[in-house]
């Protein structure tokens, strides 16, 4: 009878699992399919109907719109790879990182360096670590890119003992020289990289000198 209580609680976990893991899934696609499209939809109706108008005032207003669709449209897509269940792999995470950096850093010609040590990449991530670190890592790579004035950018991802650590490094020394108002959103950011991090149960030292330094170090989850 015991043993057949614990198979029972047990499969019922697994079912539960299971159940949610595709829920999580079929969100995703729904987001995926109905909030994207009518997102991508506005901002090329907006560029269509500017190319048919001559009038200042609406052609910048117009503008606007597309430029609030696609950023949208960013943050959506940041929520739709959060929530996937397909994406809770570190090799992912790491996909995704690349991905992010490639698209901020290098139009702007900063070079960055993305190290993983003694970590199995295709190992599996629990969906909240993953979530909380990428948006971390976007916070970060996203400073650098608009305050830093930096050239090269070294992120180190790996586990140190019993730890888990990530560090992003910059070789810039915009961050001294930022106008009120971009200290006022750096300092938002920051906010929000601490929360995260406590939401992780994670310490957090964030630097500033020679570089910008973000060092996370938490539990070992793999």
């Amino acid at each position: 009878m015991v043993g057949g209580l614990v198979y029972a609680i047990l499969r019922y976990r697994l079912e539960e699992k299971l159940r949610m893991e595709r829920l999580r899934t079929q969100l995703a696609s729904d987001l995926h399919d109905e909030v994207s499209g009518l997102l991508a939809g506005i901002s090329l109706q907006s560029e269509l109907l500017r190319s048919q108008i001559e009038d200042r005032q609406i052609d910048q207003k117009l503008q606007h719109i597309r430029q609030a669709s696609q950023r949208a449209m960013s943050k959506m897509s940041d929520v739709i790879w959060s929530i996937d269940s397909r994406r809770d792999r570190l090799s992912e995470l790491i996909s995704r990182m690349e991905e992010h950096a490639d698209e901020v850093l290098l139009p702007l010609e900063v070079r960055y360096d993305l190290k993983t040590v003694h970590m199995e990449t295709d190992g599996p991530i629990p969906a909240n670590i993953r979530q909380n670190i990428y948006f971390i890592y976007k916070e970060a790579i996203n400073n650098v890119a608009k305050h830093a004035n930096a050239s090269k950018v070294d992120i180190w991802m790996g586990n140190n003992g019993p730890q888990f650590e990530l560090r992003i490094k910059d070789n810039g020394g915009g961050h001294l020289e930022a106008t009120d108002e971009s200290k006022k959103r750096r300092g938002q950011g920051l906010a929000n990289l601490r929360m995260r991090a406590q939401r992780l149960g994670a310490e957090i030292d964030i630097l500033n000198g020679q570089g910008f330094t973000i060092h996370l170090r938490m539990k070992r989850f793999i």
